[in-house]
């Protein structure tokens, strides 16, 4: 049984630079058979290192943004906890506050937010017809 390809092998360090040069030459407007010709491979090739590259991209966003909102949640819990006690004794002060932090918390996890309805079409064409009735 062979050891697993380091991350480092001179193999993946090729394909991550052709998938970085196909996805600059996406974002250019080239076509998949056109980066293809121009990187040496197929264009299934090129579609694919375009694929890995942004499915690689939008895992490190989804990452990133679901740690920047468990952060901000433990902040907005840590400062509710901290002025209950003055809640709990009438402080108008502090029930405003709770207010502010309670509605940030309500934002930050889209539970006051109005329902999404998707009407995308999957990046099929979509063709509306219009009839004029008499």
């Amino acid at each position: 049984m062979t050891a697993p390809e380091s991350a480092t092998s001179a193999r993946k360090l090729a394909a991550a630079e052709r998938e970085k040069q196909a996805t600059a030459m996406r974002l250019q407007g080239l076509t998949y058979l056109e980066i293809g010709e121009r990187l040496g491979v197929t264009e299934s090739a090129a579609y694919r290192a375009v694929k890995r590259a942004k499915a690689r991209t939008e895992k490190v966003a989804t990452e990133t943004a679901e740690e920047i909102r468990a952060t901000e949640d433990a902040r907005l819990l840590l400062g509710i906890r901290s002025i209950m006690s003055q809640v709990l004794k009438g402080h108008i002060g502090a029930v405003n506050a709770l207010v502010r932090l309670s509605e940030s918390r309500r934002k930050l996890w889209g539970v006051d937010a109005d329902p999404k309805l998707d009407i995308t079409s999957g990046g099929k064409a979509v063709t509306f017809h219009v009839v004029y009735e008499d």
